[in-house]
């Protein structure tokens, strides 16, 4: 079993909403994504989602877009909630209205041994060059987020097993290496986590490789060529 990642998907919806604007290696992605996915990920493998799903506003409008995840290769996807994933719910309608094979972590793990993930979306974090009440906003919104990832990793500590975290928002950068994010990976120790969010980043610009025993993959769809992420293998 290996486990991979892919983040950043951002499906039409049913409201058929494209890409292309934001560039030409955006042209027909989600078939890109579909090609990609299934030359690498086998039926018994895991793909990790951290993010950015659908730009469908209500979970209704997003079903097209999870039943084509669904039909991917993989025997678990494992999402985290993105700043644009509008049609997230409660998890009880989310476990209601999905396809089985759609793991979605929120306050929990998941475990599938050796390995248990855990997660949570994250936020932006304060600047210097954002108005006073904007980093007053970002400091809430992180100090919850933080909240929820130390819940989510703390319930995969209890399960057992090789921990993998998942977060949209970067948990950290190169010229701001610790944060509330990362004062709580270093608590729980995962063996990888997985980011998305950013696009039309250079590699300076972003967090990757092994830091304090824990490996950082930066898994934007339009970052890695639509193509999955090899991550963990057990």
């Amino acid at each position: 079993m290996r486990v991979w990642a892919l983040s950043d998907l951002h499906l039409p919806g049913d409201a058929g909403k494209t890409m292309e604007k934001f560039g030409v290696h955006w042209e027909n992605h989600a078939e890109r994504i579909a090609r990609n996915w299934r030359s690498n990920v086998a039926d018994e493998d895991i793909v990790l989602i951290p993010g950015d799903v659908s730009w469908a506003m209500r979970l209704k409008h997003a079903l097209e877009d999870l039943s084509f995840i669904a039909s991917l290769p993989g025997r678990y996807k494992i999402l985290v909630r993105g700043n644009h994933d509008y049609w997230w719910e409660t998890k009880r309608k989310l476990y209601a209205n999905a396809p089985p094979s759609l793991v979605f972590i929120h306050n929990d793990a998941f475990s599938v041994p050796p390995f248990v993930f855990a997660g949570t979306r994250g936020w932006e974090l304060p600047d210097p060059q954002a108005s006073e009440e904007e980093n007053a906003e970002r400091d809430r919104l992180c100090r919850r987020e933080a909240e929820r990832l130390e819940r989510s990793l703390r319930a995969a500590g209890e399960s057992g097993g090789r921990i993998i975290a998942l977060l949209h928002f970067p948990p950290c950068y190169p010229e701001r290496p610790e944060t509330p994010f990362t004062e709580i990976l270093k608590k729980y120790e995962p063996e990888a986590v997985v980011y998305g969010h950013l696009h039309n980043v250079s590699p300076a610009q972003v967090v990757r490789g092994s830091r304090s025993g824990t490996r950082f993959y930066f898994v934007s769809a339009d970052a890695v060529d639509f193509t999955p992420v090899l991550v963990a293998e057990g």
